[in-house]
């Protein structure tokens, strides 16, 4: 799922699902995720010329360290969990952004 094509909206998202404090292991691996698909999106469609791979990786890993300071468990644990039921029949993509932690 993609959340915005604009990288400024994202960026505002962003800010808002941390400022909210999402307490649920399910919604913050969601968000994650969707998180994750979105700066793919916008780095496979070359979306934002100014960002590098790297860039949008190392954005992905703030998120995510982020939102993971609401939980008590680590993103593995997480995607262990919830992995197949938040994303079925989901594409593999090796071009995709990758979370680094």
């Amino acid at each position: 799922m993609v959340l915005t094509l604009n990288y400024a909206d994202l960026q505002n998202i962003k800010q808002q699902i941390i400022a909210d404090k999402i307490t649920d292991n399910n919604k913050i691996y969601s968000f994650i995720q969707h998180y994750k698909d979105t700066l793919s999106y916008m780095y496979k469609n070359n979306l934002n010329p100014d960002k590098s791979r790297t860039d949008y990786e190392y954005e992905l890993m703030n998120l995510a360290n982020d939102m993971l300071k609401n939980t008590d468990k680590s993103f593995r644990e997480l995607e262990r969990e919830y992995k197949f039921k938040t994303t079925k029949d989901y594409p593999i993509d090796q071009n995709d952004i990758r979370l680094i932690l």
